[in-house]
């Protein structure tokens, strides 16, 4: 094992906000990077930890995002496409019933991105769509 200096090892816990695919790739020029531009101090800066974070998170949704929908849900679009049609309309509708009796007001933060999720992943796999 090599002897790292605390910035290296700082930095590299900071990087595993990265996904695992992402360090093995990248890993070892970001370190080289940090360490060129941490101007020879022994401890990082407060924004770069945060910018870290942030762009490893970043990544992390991103790889997320590349596998929904998944290649099942791909392979059999004639069935998925209704059911989540389906669901987006059911989560609509208790929506409304919880806005009509004044409870949804909280739950609408949640309903929203869930009913958005479903139409965006029925969009991607509808029925006839040309897969590049």
């Amino acid at each position: 094992m090599t002897d790292r200096s605390p910035l290296e090892r700082s930095y590299r816990r900071w990087l595993r906000f990265y996904p695992a695919s992402f360090r093995a790739q990248h890993e070892e020029e970001m370190i080289t990077v940090l360490i060129h531009g941490s101007g020879g101090e022994d401890r990082p800066r407060t924004g770069e930890l945060v910018d870290l974070a942030q762009h490893g998170l970043r990544e992390r949704l991103r790889q997320l995002a590349a596998r929904v929908p998944s290649r099942w849900e791909r392979e059999h679009a004639r069935a998925m496409f209704p059911i989540r049609v389906g669901i987006a309309l059911w989560l609509c509708m208790i929506s409304g019933l919880l806005i009509g009796y004044h409870h949804g007001e909280l739950w609408l933060v949640l309903l929203l991105p869930a009913i958005a999720a479903h139409l965006y992943i029925a969009y991607c796999i509808r029925p006839g769509r040309r897969v590049a």
